[in-house]
């Protein structure tokens, strides 16, 4: 038997993948076998059916592809499966397949079976497939044939039916299969009719792999309707990894971060619905260059989907359905009491609910009501006519609370309207009014008014008008993280406005949408075109323009633009009576850009004055910006954390990751690395909410570090290598300057300081071509300690004389402690050493840095050990060794116990089981525990379920568990937490090595864990750096 070809392009299925392999190669030994697989619609049974039929080898191969249309039509499947092979059949088969060609009327139905060698083939079918007992007389002695000869009767049983044509199949396919090997392909196949689905079902019980018969089926999820003796493979959606991989393939062109996180939510793991949302793009949407449409899915997805779960409802029940989809799509939530009074306007009945409700489509939850899937009122929506969506509205409309007034019922109104109306067009701005001011609006509340307004513009005649409320409506969309959505507002808004400060609003905002989610140049540019717009019209405005470009200049690492900015702001506040505050904050950094660093003395003392009494989260994020511009990290993370707090108190979803970003920053620079962790993830998730792409890569950087400290390489690397892939090409220079260092930081944590040297010199001398020139200031510490350890020849001593004259000037304790520590390193009399690292641990616990404070005191007592004065060295070492315990830095903690082992001094536990763990382990550890999948970490810490499943072992060998009950139980004994059961899991954990076992009948495959030794854990310490020798 020849091989043909290898298969299609299958993503991830790896379970089913090697069920189809393991076909394939009894196929070329000359056995058959059988595989069913079940799955929803768009899961992907036709592509590994396809798969199969491409990679097993045969001779023959039967297609086929049940319909509905078919089903009432005896033995029709049969007919499709074998009528290519139906001249073959005479050929290979005698009178015992005279059952199978009577039934595709390919003989004479007339002949009796009884006159010849077919009555050997009537089964006896009863203890297996009939119930019922058959009449005596047709009941005979065995005989030599298959089975036992039976004589039939002119009432025979459909069940005997089934079992002779069955029985001729058996035959048939043996007999094809004799001729070099036989492939049988059916699709779809709880589609077929009753009787050829008995008949196969017949056949494949009874075939075994000396047939040489290979049988593939697809089916929806009812294994109950199939022999249990066929192995069975259920298809569940792809893990986010596996449809990021898929997604990558089907885009050719550029892919914009923010609509690649939009298609793979939208997506849900489908595999059709992900390749027909691709193809209802165009290469500019995917891009980002053009608006996506309101609706992604296109109708006939919706179809496939959901819509056929609505056929067969009663007509009241799905126009009152129609009103729950109407009330949902213009107020995002189903308010009962509304419904019903819309309900019975109609003249509805409460009961037309209940339908609804026993189909699961539907559930009541106290006053509101809500629906069992989120596709399912956008179908209801988009699956009835524009009139009778007209006609819902109208009805909602006339039982508001106010329907001349509230904003609700004007939306309703606004669409039943069809063409311009310009009266209601200004009750719903004056509605919008009433709401509340721009951006003062909650979350929701923003994102109806934007929608109100929107089509407000739509009734619009004026062009001017039409202009100034589709950028009101871009605005609030900003305010409730709507980011696609401000983009193709503000589109629409550019070719209706005239009027110049009208444009220098759009550009305005089209520059802070760039900053937080595009090209930063791209947003410098918009920026700067917006103050010029406005400086007559609106130079308040202009003014806060050209602040935000001096924070693009700043994320960009363009050190002489932003002086040039803030020169020109400067210049506005001279000229301006009562400037703005953020003009302030901008201009104060004029003298630290001119290498006046005492200049920043009195502007941070004035920053931290107006933080204290400051409420208004913008205003608190121009405060903390400043500050870490500035260098002044507690007061950056002051003003963060307070932002982040208002932001969320007042549902800012669009200030949210930023402020949250300027947090993680100031605690990184604090040394609160497993602090900056959690707020990163919060971060992130956030971010991703709200469409910021830009903020989720600056969190990303920060994951990168923390993971660098903690010694986690995997998350380390894979967090550094999406932020400098991204953002390189958005012109991030902090961000991928943050994750380069991280990398170096990285290396030193694994006792690697040649490679850490390799990778700070070209960053701190600006060689990178893309280094900040911020963290070519801050990584001077690191590349001296890396430079030391490694004995590298490159000079540091001028780097390090310049960062000590800057951080004295400005007052930076944290990183004067740092210069000392590098004198101390650098310097070769023993006692002025000594001095130092003394005088840079004071200064670390002045100011409570305590990573740092543990760096300076392995340092330290390496040094003292290097002197032979082990006394001292081991309280250094011991000193080091519990901070570093404290912030969860665990390959560091190694390093020590390594070096203290070396003084003689003996080494205890961590403190504890969960002490083995790093922060990552812990955070992975708890979310498991709790009963989470690898694919629900995975996503909520942003990392590929791959580096999940390899955290868990590490997790599983650090404890010595085997499993995820005695994970509870171990974290429930460690934390004094009652111990909470693991609930099952029916989705497989998608990750490498996970094993994966098959109980008897072909059930499910679960999730089982990853193996684990049994007793103490091994530490897996790094050798200790070389020091100075």
């Amino acid at each position: 038997m020849p091989d043909r070809a290898v298969g299609i392009r299958v993503h991830g299925r790896a379970a089913e993948r090697t069920a189809i392999d393991e076909l394939r190669r009894q196929a070329r030994d000359g056995r058959g076998g059988a595989l069913l697989i079940l799955g929803s619609p768009g899961l992907g049974r036709t592509t590994l059916l396809e798969h199969g039929a491409r990679c097993i080898p045969a001779a023959t191969v039967l297609r086929t592809c049940a319909v509905a249309a078919e089903s009432s039509l005896r033995h029709s499947g049969l007919h499709a499966l074998l009528r290519p092979v139906a001249d073959r059949l005479h050929a290979v088969g005698d009178s015992r397949t005279r059952p199978l060609l009577a039934a595709m009327d390919l003989v004479d139905q007339d002949v009796d079976p009884v006159d010849h060698e077919a009555s050997a083939v009537v089964p006896v079918v009863a203890a297996v497939d009939a119930p019922a007992r058959r009449p005596r007389s047709a009941r005979s002695a065995p005989s030599p044939g298959l089975m036992a000869q039976s004589v039939p009767t002119p009432r025979e049983s459909p069940e005997t039916d089934a079992g002779r044509v069955g029985r001729a199949l058996l035959h048939a396919l043996a007999g094809l299969a004799a001729e070099g090997g036989l492939l049988c392909c059916v699709d779809d196949a709880d589609q077929l009719d009753p009787a050829s689905r008995a008949a196969l079902s017949f056949a494949v019980r009874r075939l075994t792999p000396a047939h040489g018969v290979t049988v593939l089926l697809t089916a929806r999820q009812d294994a109950r309707r199939w022999p249990p003796e066929i192995p069975v493979r259920r298809l569940r959606p792809l893990t986010e990894s596996d449809a990021a991989a898929m997604l990558d393939d089907l885009v050719a062109g550029p892919l914009r971060p923010t609509v690649r996180e939009l298609l793979l939510h939208s997506g849900r793991g489908v595999p059709r619905l992900l390749t027909e949302l691709v193809a209802g793009l165009a290469p500019g949407q995917l891009a980002g260059l053009v608006p996506l449409p309101r609706h992604l899915l296109p109708a006939a997805s919706l179809s496939w989907l959901v819509r056929t779960r609505l056929d067969g409802l009663p007509g009241d029940t799905r126009l009152l359905l129609l009103l729950a989809a109407v009330e949902l799509e213009i107020e995002g939530v189903v308010d009962v009491g509304v419904l019903l009074r819309a309900a019975e306007r109609a003249g509805l009945h409460p009961s037309c609910l209940e339908p609804a409700e026993a189909a699961g489509l539907v559930r009541v939850d106290g006053p509101g009501l809500g629906f069992a899937d989120r596709l399912l009122p956008e179908a209801v929506y988009r699956g009835e006519s524009q009139a009778r969506r007209r006609s819902a509205h109208g009805l909602l409309a006339a039982v508001a609370d106010d329907p001349e007034r509230s904003l609700r019922a004007l939306r309703h109104r606004a669409a039943c309207a069809v063409g311009p109306d310009a009266a209601l067009a200004d009750a719903i701005e004056a509605a919008v009014d009433r709401v509340g001011s721009d951006g003062d609006a909650c979350t929701a509340a923003a994102s109806a008014c934007s929608d109100a307004l929107s089509r407000a513009a739509e009734l619009t005649g004026d062009r001017d008008r039409r202009g100034a409320r589709l950028i009101r409506a871009a605005e609030h969309a900003w305010a409730a993280g709507r980011t696609d959505q401000v983009r193709s507002l503000l589109a629409r808004s550019g070719a209706s406005t005239r009027s110049a400060t009208l444009r220098g609003r759009t550009e305005y905002l089209r520059g802070i949408v760039e900053l937080r989610d595009g090209i930063v140049e791209d947003a410098r540019e918009a920026l700067l075109l917006a103050a010029a717009l406005l400086s007559e019209s609106a130079p308040g405005l202009a003014a806060e323009a050209l602040a935000k470009t001096a924070e693009a200049c700043w994320t960009a690492g363009d050190r002489r633009g932003l002086a040039t900015v803030t020169g020109a702001v400067a210049a506005l506040r001279a000229d301006a009576p009562t400037p703005p505050r953020r003009v302030d904050d901008a201009a104060g950094l004029l003298p630290v850009l001119r290498g006046d660093h005492r200049a920043a003395t009195a502007t941070v003392r004035e920053l931290r004055r107006r933080a204290a009494g400051e409420a208004a989260p913008e205003v608190l994020l121009d405060i903390a910006t400043s500050a870490a511009i500035l260098g002044a990290s507690a007061l950056a993370r002051q003003a963060g954390s307070r932002a982040v707090a208002r932001a969320r108190a007042g549902g800012r979803t669009a200030i949210v990751p930023r402020a949250l970003e300027l947090l993680v920053y100031a605690e990184l620079r604090l040394g609160e690395h497993a602090r900056a962790a959690e707020h990163a993830v919060a971060g992130l998730a956030a971010a991703r909410t709200a469409g910021q792409g830009n903020c989720a890569l600056h969190l990303r950087a920060a994951l990168a570090m923390s993971a660098a400290v903690a010694g986690d390489a995997v998350a380390c690397r894979e967090h550094a290598a999406a932020v400098i892939a991204t953002g390189r090409a958005r012109g991030l220079s902090l961000a991928v300057s943050l994750a380069e260092w991280s990398l170096a930081r990285l290396d030193l944590s694994l006792s690697r300081p040649k490679e850490a040297a390799d990778r700070l010199f070209p960053l701190v001398q600006g060689r990178s071509g893309h280094s900040h020139f911020a963290v070519r200031f801050l990584a001077v510490p690191c590349l001296v300690e890396a430079s030391v350890l490694a004995r590298d020849p490159r000079p540091v001593g001028g780097l390090l004389r310049r960062f000590e004259q800057r951080v004295r000037a400005v007052g930076d304790t944290v990183a004067l402690a740092q210069a000392l520590r590098c004198r101390a390193l650098l310097d070769a009399d023993p006692a002025e050493a000594d001095a130092l690292f003394g005088a840079a641990l004071r200064l670390h616990e002045a100011v409570g840095t305590e990573f740092e404070c543990a760096r300076t005191r392995r340092l330290h007592g390496e040094f003292l050990r290097r002197r032979r004065r082990p006394r001292e060295a081991r309280e250094q070492l011991r000193g080091a060794l519990r901070h570093f315990e404290s912030c969860g830095a665990r390959i560091w903690a190694d390093r020590v116990r390594d070096e203290l082992r070396a003084t003689g001094a003996a080494t205890g536990g961590r403190g504890g089981l969960l002490g083995r763990l790093t922060p990552q382990q812990l955070r992975i550890s708890r979310q498991v525990a709790a009963g989470a999948t690898n694919r629900e970490v995975a996503s909520t810490l942003c990392l590929s379920p791959r580096t999940i499943d390899h955290h868990l072992r590490n997790v599983f060998a650090a404890l010595g568990v085997r499993s995820r009950v005695e994970l509870v139980h171990v974290l429930a004994a460690e934390t004094g937490d009652d111990v909470v059961e693991v609930p099952a899991r029916q989705e497989p954990p998608g990750a490498a090595g996970v094993r994966r076992r098959r109980p008897p009948g072909g059930t499910t495959p679960q999730e089982t864990t990853p193996h684990a030794p049994r007793g103490p854990a091994v530490s897996g310490s790094g050798r200790p750096g070389a020091g100075l020798r």
